[in-house]
């Protein structure tokens, strides 16, 4: 204690003797100090962004143009099992509140538990959304991340997305005022909402084996199913979840060699299937626009299903319009596919609204389940042979 007193006083002595030299000595102190506290607390911010913890964002005035805004440099944002809640206290969420908006000016990358949470799923009118920074923005997910719910959405506006990273992004919001184009060049893009103005490419120009794959009940818009020639990595799966029918919906349809186009049979109801749940349904596609077809078609039966030959029928791509279908897929044999060992007959002009799967007129793809050609030459031979032995008996 006494040697610090003795240091104060000396220092004060300092002070009054010779001012000038003594105020730049305690300037350049500060300086160095708050220089060495903002540099522990940047490399902290750099190295561990948002990790286990929580942004919470306020749902702004009701003065237009003034939102609670995050605005995130071109460095971007990590989360690493952080949490960004939208539309949160201490303010009253009202119908003209302006909401919480994110700003991006560069990219998103997420690992672990991460989450994007709009507050407010009960109060119309309020947004909450990600501003892409008018840029091409990758998100980068590591596991999975879900902008909102579909109760309570988080939406896209002002740029053009990427998805990377092997695990999922989902978008549950009808996405009205985004219409930048959406890439998904690797892992799972899952849209259960809307970007109907969206053009959307499926796969990886550099690597066109990587796995890049669009799920999902909801709606796009054109659909290109493979960003280049040969590239059997990408895929189109309807359906919300792994094992689990559904119909999506898109603009045009174009489908490039080597691109797959999913489709799961569990039932004989598009969609969820009559339990509602995607037990029990089918895969379909809907399509408003012309239908170009050159990859490949790839069937799964589920939970033990066995269709009727010659009765069971699927239309698995609907051409909500007058728009062409040209081409095939191209791993079918003389326009049948045969799963385990079921065939199914391929008719790419069947017609959806007649509910016609084998008219010649259409622009619908429907899938016939047919009979094994060896089952169905025993079955003649059997029914010939049975003939004749009536005929003997008669005679």
């Amino acid at each position: 204690m006494g040697r610090v007193l003795l240091v104060c006083r000396l220092a004060a002595r300092d002070l009054r003797r010779r001012p000038a030299e003594a105020a730049l000595l305690l300037l350049a102190i500060t300086a160095a100090t708050m220089t060495l506290t903002l540099g522990l607390g940047l490399r902290e911010a750099t190295s561990k962004p948002y990790q286990s913890t929580q942004v919470n964002l306020d749902g702004g005035s009701t003065t237009a143009g003034q939102e609670s805004k995050l605005e995130v440099g071109p460095a971007g944002l990590t989360l690493s099992g952080g949490t960004i809640n939208f539309n949160t206290g201490p303010s009253a969420i009202t119908a003209t509140s302006q909401g919480s908006l994110v700003v991006l000016n560069g990219n998103l990358t997420s690992s672990g538990a991460s989450s994007l949470v709009r507050q407010n799923a009960a109060t119309a009118g309020p947004k909450a959304s990600i501003d892409l920074g008018g840029g091409d923005r990758t998100f980068n997910v590591t596991d999975t991340l879900s902008l909102g719910t579909t109760a309570a959405p988080i939406g896209l506006t002002n740029g053009n997305l990427i998805k990377s990273g092997p695990g999922t992004l989902v978008l549950p919001d009808a996405n009205t005022s985004y219409t930048g184009t959406t890439a998904v060049n690797i892992g799972t893009l899952l849209v259960s909402g809307a970007i109907a103005g969206s053009t959307v490419t499926v796969g990886n120009t550099a690597s066109p084996t990587t796995l890049a794959i669009l799920m999902g009940n909801g709606t796009v818009g054109p659909l290109n199913l493979g960003a280049v020639a040969g590239n059997t990595g990408a895929r189109v799966s309807p359906g919300n979840a792994t094992n689990l029918t559904g119909i999506m919906n898109s603009g045009s349809l174009t489908q490039l060699s080597g691109a797959i186009l999913a489709i799961d049979i569990a039932g004989t109801v598009a969609g969820l299937g009559s339990n509602g749940d995607g037990t029990n349904g089918y895969d379909r596609l809907d399509v408003t626009g012309d239908i170009s077809l050159g990859g490949q078609l790839e069937v799964a039966l589920l939970n033990g299903f066995d269709p009727a030959d010659r009765v069971d029928s699927f239309f698995i791509l609907v051409n909500n319009g007058a728009g062409l279908t040209t081409g095939k897929f191209t791993n079918t044999n003389a326009d049948t596919i045969k799963i385990g060992n079921q065939p199914f007959m391929l008719n790419y002009t069947a017609d959806f609204e007649l509910n016609d799967p084998t008219s010649t007129i259409g622009n619908d793809v429907a899938l016939i389940a047919i009979p094994e050609p060896g089952s169905a030459a025993l079955l003649v031979g059997s029914m010939a042979i049975a003939l004749g032995l009536r005929r003997n008996r008669r005679e």
